[in-house]
Parts: structure tokens; sequence; C-alpha cells
């Protein structure tokens, strides 16, 4: 299989799981959307009587991170043994590891403590409602520049290069 064909796989494949991200945030109970209403009890409550749409929406964001991964690893356009190319392709390649490393770790946060919520004191739940959920990216400020730098940069080239469709080409 030559790597034009898994970059197409790939692809194809991280498109549907961040299109399955997209799905399963509106299928999720408005409890368990902490990023539009924070941490709170309910979100705790919500998420250990069911949280089958949660673990849809993270699996897939960690998977499509991994498979977006392997997209930016194949890749190739006219430049790209070029230093500059290298390091936004890194960048890209850290930002997406990053991404994928705080989902999971959210996600198994977020389960272990849904999972003991309603046993613990209301000193402990007001601690655990205050603190939240840890991050390593705190608003993915870093991964996902990371990310655009690398794809700001690689359009750039694909389109000097031509070897995008003439219609894209503002040149």
């Amino acid at each position: 299989m030559n790597k034009s064909r898994v970059v197409g796989i790939f692809s194809i494949l991280s498109a549907l799981f961040y299109l399955t991200v997209g799905i399963s945030h509106f299928l999720m109970p408005p409890e368990q959307l902490h990023f539009a209403h924070g941490i709170t009890a309910r979100f705790f409550l919500s998420l250990s009587k069911d949280a089958t749409f949660f673990h849809i929406r993270y699996w897939s964001f960690v998977i499509g991170s991994l498979l977006a991964m392997g997209v930016f690893i194949c890749v190739r356009v006219a430049e790209s043994d070029s230093l500059l190319y290298r390091i936004t392709r890194m960048w890209a390649i850290i930002g997406l590891a990053l991404t994928a490393i705080d989902f999971s770790r959210m996600h198994a946060t977020a389960l272990r403590l849904a999972g003991g919520f309603s046993s613990y004191s209301d000193a402990v739940k007001d601690v655990i409602t205050a603190y939240g959920i840890d991050r390593l990216d705190a608003y993915y400020g870093i991964s996902f520049n990371l990310i655009g730098i690398y794809i700001f940069y690689l359009n750039y080239l694909s389109i000097r290069s031509r070897s995008l469709p003439r219609f894209f080409n503002i040149s």
C-alpha cells in the first residue's frame, strides 16, 4: 500500500472520528457538558449514572487525534525536506500527542471521581468541584496553536507548489 493511500485512509478515518465527537456532543446529557457549564456536582452525578456518550466523545477525540498524527507524519509537499517544514510538523505532532494524552487523562480522571462522588463528604465534593479536572493544556492554547501553525504552513506550501487545485491558488 503506497503512502498516499495511507494518508487518505487516515484522513477519512480521522474526519469520521472528529465527526463522531461533534455528534456525541449533542447526545450527551447537558450536565456532562463541562466546558459549557463548568465542573459541578451534577456533572459527576450524571456521569456516574450514564457515561455512554462521554466515553464515545472522549475516545473518538483521542483516536481522531492519533489518526491525524499519522496523516501529519506521512504527508509530503514540495518542501518537505526544509527545516521549517520539519519543525512545524514536529510541533503539530507534539500538539496532537498533547491533546490525545490530555483527553485520555481527563476521561479517566472524571470517571474515577464520578465513581465515588456520591459517597464523598460535602467538603471533599466542594474541593473537587472547585478544583475541577486537571488538564495538561488549559484551554488548548498550546496544542491547538502548534497544530494550526503547521496546517497554515502546509497549506501555504501546497498553494505555492500548485499541488492544490487552481481554485484554491490565490497567487
